[in-house]
This record gives structure tokens, sequence and C-alpha cells, in this order.
């Protein structure tokens, strides 16, 4: 005879943890995605419900924006797009090799904060290299 928690004994009872002999895995079905009643507001990342406006910030649901403005008909005519001088020259700003001598600022090694080569932090007070 077993005293284990686990095994059948005349102690042994229903539970409704999770063990071996009972465990699932949550997702066995399909995911519906008709289920999902609520979505995370781009203001500020409370959840509100689908389609409705936040309950925390009253901002519209995403997209509501984009839905309001007037949809382009197919058969009207094409603008011409134009590309500006500027976008014709423009470059990056690292085409360079990169100059460590022209870094001015360390960070601390005691506490984190940027502070001047060769100088002292201006937090802490300790000399940075």
């Amino acid at each position: 005879m077993s005293l284990g928690i686990g095994g059948a004994t005349p102690y042994s009872q229903a539970s409704n943890h999770q063990t071996a002999a009972n465990h699932t895995h949550r997702d066995v079905q399909k995911y519906d995605h008709t289920k999902q009643t609520k979505v995370k507001c781009t203001s500020c990342g409370m959840w509100a419900p689908k389609g409705g406006a936040c309950t925390f910030c009253k901002q519209p649901p995403p997209g509501t924006q984009r839905s309001s403005l007037p949809s382009r008909d197919a058969k009207a005519p094409k603008e011409k797009v134009t590309v500006s001088d500027n976008a014709l020259t423009h470059t990056h700003r690292d085409t360079e090799k990169y100059d460590h001598s022209k870094q001015t600022k360390v960070k601390c090694t005691s506490c984190g904060c940027w502070a001047k080569k060769g100088g002292n932090c201006t937090l802490c007070k300790r000399p940075v290299a």
C-alpha cells in the first residue's frame, strides 16, 4: 500500500491541481478569433472592448480614423508622384568608418550614467576612464 499523494490509497481524493495524470494543454482546439472580445488600447495600453472606445482613456479603437477617410475609387485618375531633389541626394550618416576618438562621453562603471571621457561622473563623482 502506497501513502503517496498521487497513488490509489484510501486517502486519495479528486483534485483540481495539475498532475502528470490529468495534464492537458490549453490549446487543444483551433484558435477562434471571434471569441476575442477585447483589444489593447493603443493610447493607454488598457484592454478595451473590441469595436468600442476605451473605457479608461475614452479613445476610439485603432483603425477608426483610417476607416472614416473617403475610399479611393479604383477608376480615379492616378496622381503623378514626384521625387524631391533632397530624396535623390540623400545619404545615411554612417557612410564612413566609425572614429572612436570623436566619442566624448563614456558610461560610468559605478552608476551607469554618461560622463565626460577622462573626467568624473556627475552623479556619483567617481573617475571614469
